[in-house]
């Protein structure tokens, strides 16, 4: 159990492009300009297909007798935990699928990232939005503190102008990234830094001799899902006898731990999910915290991805298994040139919207956060 008292770290953490998760050692430099390897895997990104046909969706459909999600209102799903094999890992797995089937998807997110560091106590508060909208699709950060400002875009089309006819464009990903000493809530985009990327790199796109990487490659991360890491049986914590573990993590935001036990648990509103992780579905991210550090001073570099020790999700669904939120604290080592081991603690709230009343901004168009 980590208690803030014992909390020491290099850097700030922020939320990068995924906007759903808590990352550390990001100092600001040049946009471009990288230093060192990257050490991602190549993986092929694009959007999420839901079908009834996946995995998961069709263990949750066979054990209820059910042909679609939207028919689960009448059966309680904690009574078909055993049936047919199905696991707490699958209805989780389920639910954040079933999720891509909506065609109007907004999720906000807030995170905070406690550090301290030689009695230096940092707080660095991250907003972000994610935002499908039929096959458009968006995310941004923006993020504060004491010693860094700063937002990122990312598009699956140009945002210069959006009107119903946007479409988006084929194998692309429009980034951009600003330093900014302004609050959240007015960050001007239209003055970013831009590039763009392939979704997918074309077999024939380095025929001469450049290193050309993709937007998922290079930052570890896809636009296309508001999570940092899957919900999967096979990355939930358990002891050798194949027994669900649980173990306490610190909230950075009320400074309170949670016991994180894989379970679920129906409520008057629906479902309550409780997953407890091991390490093994969170290398994607840990490779998205690695590179966050390429173009940072030599204080904050990491010499190779963190360690993540503790990670605890509470999903909150209705009676059709659609998520509405989404807690989750994470307790890792960041693996910095200068320090060894780094403790860093971080929460994130996320809220699901399904109303399509969020419209996707222009690059010209600011998102409000707030205080």
């Amino acid at each position: 159990m980590l208690k803030r008292a014992g909390l020491i770290t290099t850097s700030s953490l922020i939320i990068i492009t995924s906007a759903l998760g808590a990352l550390s050692g990001w100092l600001l430099g040049n946009m471009f300009k990288e230093i060192g390897p990257v050490e991602n895997a190549v993986y092929n990104d694009g959007e999420v297909i839901y079908s009834n046909n996946l995995d998961a969706v069709a263990k949750v459909l066979k054990a209820s007798g059910k042909t679609n999600f939207n028919e689960l209102n009448d059966v309680d799903i904690t009574s078909l935990i055993g049936v047919n094999g199905l696991t707490v890992g699958d209805v989780a797995e389920a639910a954040q699928l079933f999720m891509y089937s909506k065609d109007d998807i907004c999720v906000t997110s807030n995170n905070l990232a406690y550090s301290k560091v030689m009695g230096v106590v940092n707080n660095q508060i991250t907003n972000s939005t994610w935002i499908k909208k039929g096959n458009l699709y968006f995310k941004e950060n923006v993020s504060t503190s004491q010693y860094a400002k700063f937002g990122e875009r990312a598009y699956n089309f140009k945002g210069d102008v959006i009107t119903p006819l946007t479409k988006p464009i084929d194998n692309l990903v429009s980034y951009y990234r600003l330093n900014t000493n302004k609050e959240p809530s007015n960050v001007d985009f239209s003055k970013a830094n831009s590039k763009d990327y392939f979704v997918n790199v074309p077999k024939d796109a380095n025929k001469e001799g450049e290193d050309i990487k993709s937007f998922s490659t290079t930052y570890g991360t896809s636009l296309y899902k508001p999570f940092n890491y899957d919900y999967k049986e096979t990355f939930l914590k358990k002891d050798g006898n194949g027994k669900y573990v649980g173990e306490k993590i610190n909230n950075s935001k009320t400074n309170k731990d949670f016991f994180y036990e894989t379970s679920i648990k129906k409520v008057e509103t629906g479902y309550e999910i409780i997953l407890n992780f091991n390490n093994e579905g969170l290398d994607n991210y840990a490779s998205y915290i690695f590179t966050t550090t390429r173009d940072a001073s030599n204080l904050a570099k990491m010499k190779e991805k963190p360690q993540f020790i503790s990670t605890g999700v509470k999903i909150t669904t209705d009676k059709n298994l659609l998520i509405q939120s989404v807690h989750s604290d994470e307790f890792y080592n960041v693996l910095s040139a200068i320090t060894d081991k780094v403790p860093t603690v971080c929460s994130s709230d996320l809220m699901f919207d399904y109303s399509g009343t969020k419209k996707i901004p222009s690059i010209k168009e600011k998102i409000s956060y707030g205080k």
